[in-house]
């Protein structure tokens, strides 16, 4: 064992592991990279437990390390951990939840695609524990759907269209959502299947947080597949139509976002409900 592994490995020994692995990614990204490495190398090896010292991470603590810098270094490390995934889930949501209101907050979530998709049973294990408790895992429905579309698409794709028909709001809406951040195929059937399932939960559904949902994910969808813009017209007029300042607050955001991108129907639907944004 290395000096500088002999180094972490002490540390997280006296409870002091994040502390010292700033330290040490000081002055570079190489540096960074290098201190991450490491630290997978040395929880995979089980020298350490790196979910274990993350899931303590305060963001107000004094005289600590910088909160979001730290978390970097777990973020880097993530994908190539071996690690049970409730336990990573557990450590992702302190992580997040402890980032507050902060625009970063949910970057996490990233790396945690990638660690899923390291392993074809690792998606199905995060579905599992969120169909266990939906109320407390809803905010990992989209980051589980995407690393499964990444080992087998039409399995995890039918597992988000199920999912949209879920009792629990929060559950239904990330489906709804992830149909839209789904990467397909050029040229395959799945963008109109989506757009299918978006239209079928328009006319089913009428609370403003879903039409909210409902249109991001439309215009997602339209913007991937050109062919679309008369359904996606169609869709985003029912959902502006009963939704209300959330709704508007999503089509504001899109219009303002991808403008040089939308389908001309599109356009013509966010610019004619301009005076009431």
């Amino acid at each position: 064992m290395d000096r500088k592994s002999e180094k972490l490995v002490a540390a997280y020994q006296e409870g002091r592991l994040i502390e010292v692995a700033y330290e040490m990614s000081h002055g570079c990204k190489e540096n960074r990279l290098s201190v991450s490495g490491l630290l997978a190398e040395l929880h995979n090896k089980g020298d350490i437990d790196l979910i274990d010292a993350f899931s303590g991470l305060q963001k107000n603590t004094p005289n600590g390390p910088d909160f979001f810098l730290s978390r970097h270094l777990f973020e880097k490390a993530l994908p190539t951990l071996i690690a049970s995934v409730v336990e990573v889930m557990v450590c992702i949501q302190h992580l997040a939840t402890e980032a507050g209101n902060d625009l970063a907050a949910n970057t996490v979530f990233e790396p945690f695609i990638d660690f899923l998709a390291a392993d074809p049973s690792r998606p199905s294990q995060a579905l599992e524990a969120i169909r266990e408790f939906p109320g407390k895992w809803a905010s990992f429905v989209c980051p589980a759907i995407l690393a499964g579309t990444r080992i087998n698409l039409e399995e995890y794709f039918g597992h988000a269209v199920k999912l949209v028909a879920h009792e629990l709001a929060d559950i239904s809406r990330n489906a709804i959502y992830v149909l839209g951040r789904i990467p397909y195929p050029e040229g395959s059937s799945y963008t109109k299947r989506a757009m299918e399932q978006v239209a079928h939960t328009v006319k089913q559904k009428s609370d403003d947080a879903d039409m909210a949902v409902v249109i991001k994910t439309t215009s997602s969808i339209a913007r991937i597949d050109s062919t679309l813009g008369e359904k996606s017209h169609e869709v985003i007029s029912i959902a502006l139509a009963k939704g209300s300042d959330l709704a508007l607050h999503a089509a504001t955001e899109e219009f303002g976002f991808h403008t040089n991108d939308l389908p001309g129907q599109l356009l013509n639907i966010f610019i004619s409900h301009i005076p009431r944004m």
